[in-house]
């Protein structure tokens, strides 16, 4: 008769099998008698590993890149701070290169002399009116500076001071009208009085006559007469001249050498005919001698030199 049960192993006849059995495996791995079961768990465990792992890896790239992007936008702004200080330096640096260009300019081609100095001046502001061109410039009395002195850039004359303050001094320019230039024909050397048309790139040579040996491209220089000026320093070239039947003088347009709009650093002439106002000192009292009636006295601005050279 058959047992509708069969009897199930011990659990110690079961211990034991599973004890043989794990001693009868590494005894196999040891010999590497296994490796293709380590292939085959492997390829068929592949698929699990990684369905496991992928929530775990999408988490890490997500904070990766989060913070990635943070890095990126803190060295973006730090870079772009930067970038602007170095613009910023590179800016100043080139202004300091033009100015430094400037001065070396303005020493190459400043006149000689020998009884005063020459002032470096650096202009502060230029006067907002169209019609009036006059610059403010960072010198004054206590450096030295009086009325009737010119001022120079590199290329030409630039104008002349009009007033002073102890600190500070305020020029005409050369385009101004008020303003008037004793100059000469460089090719000629025929004189003449160069004024200012109101505009910025334009001057007037005045009472020239028609029948003047004058051309298009002739260079005007300072003729030196009434020491406002230095002799021969350059002025502007003859732009345009026009002649009318019936009129005694020729219209004759001439553009400054000088950059009038561009200059920051410049030049003061010394001006070695005009004595700069002294302290008030008690007058010496002399004798002076009889004159006949006949006898006008001089003036000492008389003769060849021009004593008034803006016009009022």
């Amino acid at each position: 008769m058959r047992l509708l049960f069969a009897r199930e192993p011990s659990l110690g006849a079961r211990v034991l099998f599973f004890i043989l059995l794990s001693i009868a495996t590494m005894i196999l791995d040891y010999r590497q008698q296994l490796e293709w079961l380590h292939s085959l768990l492997s390829t068929l465990t592949l698929p699990i590993e990684y369905t496991i792992a992928w929530p775990t890896k999408l988490v890490n790239n997500v904070n990766s890149a989060l913070t990635s992007h943070h890095s990126l936008l803190t060295e973006n702004s730090r870079l772009r701070a930067e970038h602007l200080l170095l613009h910023a330096q590179l800016q100043r640096l080139s202004l300091l290169e033009e100015e430094n260009a400037q001065l070396r300019a303005l020493l190459r081609s400043a006149p000689q002399t020998h009884s005063s100095k020459i002032l470096v001046a650096q202009q502060l502001s230029a006067s907002a009116d169209p019609f009036v061109h006059e610059v403010m410039l960072d010198v004054g009395k206590n450096q030295g500076v009086f009325i009737g002195q010119a001022i120079l850039d590199s290329q030409g004359v630039m104008g002349q001071i009009t007033h002073v303050t102890p600190l500070t001094s305020r020029a005409l320019l050369i385009t101004d009208t008020r303003s008037a230039v004793p100059v000469q024909n460089a090719r000629t050397g025929q004189r003449s009085i160069l004024v200012g048309s109101g505009l910025s790139d334009t001057l007037q040579l005045k009472h020239t006559p028609e029948t003047a040996d004058i051309k298009v491209g002739d260079k005007l220089i300072c003729s030196g007469l009434g020491g406002y000026f230095p002799a021969a320093y350059p002025v502007g070239s003859v732009q345009k001249i026009t002649r009318q039947k019936g009129e005694s003088f020729a219209t004759i347009i001439v553009t400054p050498f000088a950059r009038l709009d561009h200059h920051q650093v410049l030049l003061i002439w010394p001006n070695q005919a005009v004595t700069p106002p002294q302290t008030e000192s008690k007058p010496e009292h002399k004798e002076l001698p009889k004159k006949s009636p006949t006898t006008h006295s001089a003036h000492p601005m008389n003769g060849d030199k021009t004593h008034v050279l803006l016009k009022k």
